[in-house]
């Protein structure tokens, strides 16, 4: 009589009848039914499934035989033993972790997780919001400042040059945020709840956090990026050529992989202003429609400053994840 063996069903999953209808005929169901004519076994049920073998790799298995089928943990595959060695049958994407790069709008962006938060690893640079519909763009300083005016969302590049998006991102009005439609599905602009998170993770006291003005001790230091690098994705290298502007205190060490840099800022009139000395960020309080909180780091500081900014200035913006 043929045997058929049963790896990875245990004993639960066998609820109901296992009917033997014939020497090549079987069926395992939580239903009482027969099994397909044109079966050897044949499962069947609405709510489990066959479970193949999921294994760290296949070395361990010794001696295969053709046509074993296996999921390979490791290269997170199914795989199949044929004519001596094992091929792919399919290799599905592997889920996306914090720290892979993260496609928004046709950009990957780096991404740091810090603590127990999920970060971009720098600035946004989007021109259009998350349902596709752009991002008014306001270049002009009479454009910008009627944006400003009527409340409306508004983008911009510091001192209207987009080649330099590559390294700083866009500076946003406040008002764009209001549509909560800036960030990726599944992620917000950091609020300020998560600055203090992340502020507290890098040595800041509670008591500090909630305060205002300049807080802490050397927590900027430790978020503000450390030398040039060509790309956020690349390594830091302390010996390169500095983006902030030469002082002894504008190099930081980017422990945590932040690399908060010098984007400058623009008034809601229109003015940009300091580039390479210091970056604003957004960090709205109570979801997206109170207060223009924001945080600064500057490069004579290792602290980090607290405050809040008229609306219709144009600062940068950090995604993290819900």
């Amino acid at each position: 009589m043929n045997s058929i063996t049963i790896f990875t069903l245990p004993l639960f999953f066998i609820i109901g009848s296992l009917n033997a209808l014939s020497q090549n005929n079987v069926v395992i169901s939580d239903k009482d039914t027969v099994p397909h004519q044109s079966s050897i076994l044949h499962l069947i049920s609405e709510d489990k499934g066959l479970l193949i073998t999921r294994i760290d790799g296949n070395e361990s298995i010794v001696d295969p035989v053709e046509s074993l089928i296996i999921f390979n943990k490791e290269k997170y595959c199914f795989q199949i033993f044929l004519e001596g060695d094992w091929h792919d049958i399919f290799c599905p994407e592997e889920p996306w972790q914090c720290g892979d790069p993260y496609e928004y709008n046709d950009y990957d962006y780096a991404t740091v997780k810090i603590g127990d938060q999920c970060w971009f690893a720098e600035d946004l640079k989007t021109t259009k919001f998350n349902d596709g519909t752009d991002i008014p763009h306001g270049e002009s300083d009479e454009d910008w400042e009627a944006q400003s005016d009527a409340e409306e969302p508004a983008y911009c590049w510091h001192s209207n040059d987009e080649s330099l998006s590559s390294l700083y991102g866009a500076l946003y009005n406040h008002y764009t945020i209001y549509t909560e439609k800036l960030c990726p599905e599944g992620w917000r602009v950091a609020t300020d709840d998560d600055w203090k998170e992340l502020e507290m993770f890098a040595g800041m006291s509670e008591s500090e956090a909630n305060g205002t003005g300049y807080r802490g001790t050397d927590e900027a230091k430790k978020l503000k990026a450390c030398r040039q690098r060509e790309h956020p994705h690349d390594e830091c290298d302390i010996s390169e050529h500095p983006r902030w502007n030469s002082h002894h205190s504008a190099y930081g060490i980017d422990e945590f992989g932040f690399a908060g840099l010098p984007g400058g800022y623009r008034m809601s009139s229109g003015t940009f202003y300091w580039l390479g000395s210091q970056g604003q960020w957004w960090s709205p309080q109570e979801g997206t429609t109170t207060s223009g909180r924001m945080r600064r780091l500057h490069r004579y500081y290792d602290d980090i400053q607290r405050s809040t900014k008229v609306k219709g200035q144009g600062l940068l913006i950090r995604c993290i994840q819900n």
